[in-house]
Order: C-alpha cells, then structure tokens, then sequence
C-alpha cells in the first residue's frame, strides 16, 4: 500500500487522473472503486466520493466478517468432532479388538462393522480413501466454479429457506450499498445498476439486476421495474422505499437507509442461525459419539455372562 500511495503520487504529478493513476494497480484497486472515483472527478464530487467508499469498504468488512463468524462455529465443532472420531477409530479400537480376541467375547454385528471399519482406515487402504476424498472436495469446488454449475447452485439457494433469507439479505444490503454509493457520486441510474450487478455475488441475483438495467433502459422507473422482477428477491418494502425516494428525488438516500435495514436483518439471521443451529449441532455430533462408544464397548457388557458359565 505504501508503494501504491508513493506511486498515485508520482502519476497525479505528472498529470495524470487519480482513477488512470489507479489502473496501474489492480490486485488494490477493483474495477468498480476505479469507476466510481472516475465518476467523483467528472461530477466534481470527489471528496464525498472517497467519504461514501471508505463507509462501503468498511461495512463489506463487518459483512464479510459477520458471514465468517456465523460459519466458523459450526466448522470447529466439525473438525473436533471428526478428530474425536478418527482417534477413536485409530487407537482405541484396535487395542479393544484385541482384548475382546483374547478374552474371547462374542462381538455383536454392530461392533463387528465398527472394527472392520477401524482395519479399514488404519491401513494404506485408508490412506488412500483420504487421498480420494480430498481430491472429491477439490474437483467438487473446481466444478462448482463453472459458470454453468454456479448458476444451478444459486438457484438451488432459493428452496432453501433458512439459507435462501441469509442470502437475500446479504444480496439485498449489497445492492442497496452499492447502488447509493454510485448515485450519490452522480453516476447515471443505468451506468450504476450495471456497476451493482458486476458486485452482486450470485448469479441469479446478477440475472436479476440485469433485468432490472433492461427495464431502465425501456424508460421505466426503478420502482416499476422492482415490481417487475421476481418478488421473492425485491420484496414490496424495497418498493416502497424505492418509489417514496423516485418522488422525493432522494434516492441515494433512501437506499442507504434501506441498506441499514437489510444490514440489520442479516445480522438478526445470523444470530438466530448460530443461536439454532450450534447446540444443534452438538447434539448430534454427541449422539453420534456416544454412539459409536456404546457399540465400541457393547462385548464389555455381555462379560459378566461370561463369566458366570
């Protein structure tokens, strides 16, 4: 960042633009921050500009973070719980099947299975089942980055309720966020919908946004062509909002406050998904451990028959 700042410095000095000067490098600068910079030193607005982008910037962050925060519980609880039962599979079994050989208990055919499975993993069989799971999951994320395969997966979202009201939301606060952000910059209503739709995340979402632009472009209002999409996504509050900015002539703003309410829906969907879905899934994660050691241990409860013929 300090060789990008001392660089912007050298090109403004030698004449150039703050938006030509920052094409110059584009793993800091996204192509829509350049736009929209552009868009700030033709209107002459570009200290508001910079002001609006770094609030953006800020609150992607907290959205980001938040998305992370929500996952990262159920993903630990996940690793541990599949540590646990791998060690249980790896060591504490084969010493158990030993024992039970050696004193000669009978085993049920549940734990029977647990043991062929312990012999199974402990093997280069298992190793190779590793190595084969991990190539599955990295074709499966290589796959799902096609084009066409995204675009089945984000429209799988939509009949998933829980999941389809955390995307809608995080979408929503997007396209509201980035939507403001240019028109207060001055940026033409159209010129800034297809700036939203190069952000939006998923592509039914894009597809939408699209139409949207299509809309805008027949000489339809932004308020019209919201209640001509698909209302699972643009909802009649949006509309609302919409159309009392369009007669306002404050649009930039009432979309900024629309932003903050989807921002705080998300939020209040996260909570209740890390509130619901944790204990959860602790639940069955012990279930299924105390599963497990209750079949690993089922020859332990027929030695006293053992014992006593």
């Amino acid at each position: 960042m300090r060789q990008a700042a001392q660089d912007l410095s050298v090109q403004i000095s030698q004449g150039h633009s703050l938006h030509n000067a920052m094409t110059h490098h584009p793993t800091i600068f996204q192509p829509f921050m350049i736009q929209l910079i552009a868009t700030g030193e033709q209107t002459g607005k570009l200290e508001p500009v910079i002001k609006a982008l770094k609030e953006y910037l800020v609150r992607q962050k907290w959205l980001r973070d938040k998305l992370k925060q929500a996952a990262l519980m159920p993903m630990v609880t996940l690793l541990i719980s599949g540590g646990l039962i791998a060690s249980i599979f790896l060591f504490i079994m084969p010493s158990l099947s030993t024992l039970y050989q050696s004193m000669g208990c009978p085993m049920p055919p549940a734990t029977q299975c647990a043991l062929t499975i312990s012999n199974i993993i402990s093997s280069w069989v298992g190793l190779v089942l590793l190595a084969g799971c991990i190539g599955c999951v990295a074709l499966c994320k290589k796959i799902a980055g096609i084009k066409a395969i995204k675009a089945n997966t984000d429209k799988l979202k939509l009949h998933l309720p829980w999941i389809w009201t955390i995307v809608k939301n995080s979408e929503l606060a997007t396209f509201t966020q980035t939507l403001s952000l240019f028109l207060s910059s001055g940026m033409p209503l159209t010129k800034a919908l297809e700036q939203a739709q190069s952000i939006a995340q998923n592509s039914y979402v894009k597809e939408c946004l699209g139409k949207l632009s299509l809309g805008i472009a027949e000489g339809k209002t932004l308020s019209s062509a919201l209640e001509g999409g698909d209302q699972r996504l643009f909802d009649p509050q949006l509309i609302a909002i919409v159309r009392v900015g369009e007669h306002a002539g404050t649009l930039d703003t009432v979309l900024k406050t629309a932003q903050e309410q989807y921002q705080n829906k998300l939020d209040a969907s996260l909570n209740a998904f890390s509130t619901l879905f944790s204990p959860i899934l602790m639940i069955f994660v012990g279930l299924c451990i105390g599963g497990l050691m209750v079949v690993i241990y089922l020859p332990i409860f027929s030695l006293g028959n053992l014992f006593g013929t």
